[in-house]
């Protein structure tokens, strides 16, 4: 476009960016012949095999705990960012559990009456029963609070 005599200020305006990276675009390809991607450095990496060892196990062994807690437990000079990269690395995802409901007194007894009820049924009646809506109970009483864990990707 240069070459065509166009200005610089209508290349920028045709390209939609500012003249100063059309010069510099210009300036680099009269210097080298080339636009294409160098390579970027990037910062050195602030743990190593055993630091990532390290922050893994932790999570797994308690899915409950998170970047910061890890980062105070094993002393790091990374932040969470840093440490939750790491963790994605390794296969470990934040999930939030599901939340279930209680499970009270009175559902253990009707749930114990149901299989006193039946108990004596044999394979051909259970063969003909369909189960729906099966529900998951949690024990604690405070499940309003949000919980995240750590998960392996393949779970």
């Amino acid at each position: 476009m240069k070459n065509c005599g166009i200005s610089i200020r209508k290349i920028a305006a045709q390209l939609g960016i500012s003249t100063s990276t059309v010069c510099l675009w210009l300036r680099r390809w009269e210097k080298e012949q080339d636009l294409t991607n160098r390579p970027r450095g990037r910062a050195p990496r602030k743990t190593n095999t055993e630091g990532d060892r390290q922050i893994r196990q932790i999570a797994e062994s308690n899915p409950f705990t998170n970047a910061v807690l890890i980062r105070e437990q094993l002393q790091l000079g990374l932040s969470a960012r840093t440490i939750r990269r790491r963790l994605n690395e390794g296969g470990l995802l934040p999930k939030t559990p599901v939340k279930m409901q209680r499970m009270f007194s009175f559902h253990r007894k009707e749930r114990l009456s149901f299989a006193q009820e039946y108990q004596e049924e044999g394979l051909d009646y259970w063969s003909r029963a369909v189960f729906t809506g099966e529900t998951t109970f949690y024990y604690t009483l405070d499940n309003n609070n949000k919980i995240h864990c750590w998960r392996n990707l393949g779970r």
